[in-house]
């Protein structure tokens, strides 16, 4: 059983819509779970609201772990369940991903950023906290949190909670106050990107060719990888009618 997960609150409701529609005629999903802030949990809410009021990713993204684990207990051991952004659209069936992916013996599988050392786009709080003396890891490449598959079971589980865990801690979550003063080559934190990315490395989780277009230059370098692209990753926010217009009238003006 293959199941996508989505969310999106209203600046990407078109986008999710398209997403959707495209994993179920293309992507050949059997089920998709689209998710938006209504429904977080009360409680949870409640208890992160600091986090999920913010603007900057709809809270900060720590509605993706959330669902993650939320969607993981829900579903039976063996699923697969395939994490994507609601800015993409499906180009292959994802059964192309499962079957180069299913002989490796791991449960979560992550999609490396090339050129992207960790060093570079994580807070140092992340590394002192999950990975202390760990210096080898802050050299090796970020792993992308914008999609990720998943094998339901214990070792997915367990994954997603920790996950959950460290991202609901704001000083390891949240931008850092004075970013110009870490050095070591830093320039920005990713979020929840960067503590995933640390978290599966100390899980000892293999990484893989990023499945969009972005990865296209590495499918021949890349032999743990035998698949094509799988999606398109667009990022495009729904624009009002208001926004079409403007934007028609300054195509026509220009000419």
């Amino acid at each position: 059983m293959t199941v996508l997960l989505n969310y999106a609150d209203h600046h990407f409701r078109r986008a999710q819509q398209r997403n959707t529609k495209s994993a179920r005629r293309v992507g050949g999903f059997d089920e998709v779970r689209s998710y938006c802030p209504q429904d977080i949990d009360p409680t949870f809410r409640r208890a992160h609201e600091g986090i999920l009021n913010q603007e900057k990713g709809a809270g900060y993204w720590l509605w993706k772990p959330y669902f993650i684990v939320r969607t993981l207990n829900d579903l039976p051991d063996g699923t697969w369940l395939f994490y994507c952004d609601a800015g993409a659209h499906f180009v292959k069936p994802v059964d192309l991903l499962i079957r180069a992916l299913h002989p490796f013996d791991q449960d979560v599988f992550p999609f490396s950023l090339h050129n992207h050392p960790e060093l570079h786009w994580t807070r140092p709080e992340v590394f002192w906290e999950l990975a202390p003396g760990r210096y080898d890891l802050q050299l090796t490449e970020q792993r992308i949190a914008t999609c990720h598959l998943w094998r339901n079971g214990p070792e997915a589980k367990n994954f997603a909670a920790s996950w959950l865990e460290y991202a609901s801690r704001p000083e390891l979550l949240l931008d850092p106050s004075e970013p110009d003063t870490i050095g070591n080559g830093f320039l920005a934190h990713r979020h929840d990107q960067s503590i995933f990315s640390v978290l599966s490395k100390l899980h000892n989780q293999r990484a893989f060719r990023d499945p969009s277009q972005f990865g296209n230059g590495r499918i021949g370098s890349s032999p743990n990888s035998p698949y094509p692209q799988i999606i398109e990753l667009t990022r495009r926010r729904d624009v009002s009618l208001a926004g079409r217009i403007k934007r028609f009238l300054k195509s026509f003006l220009n000419g």
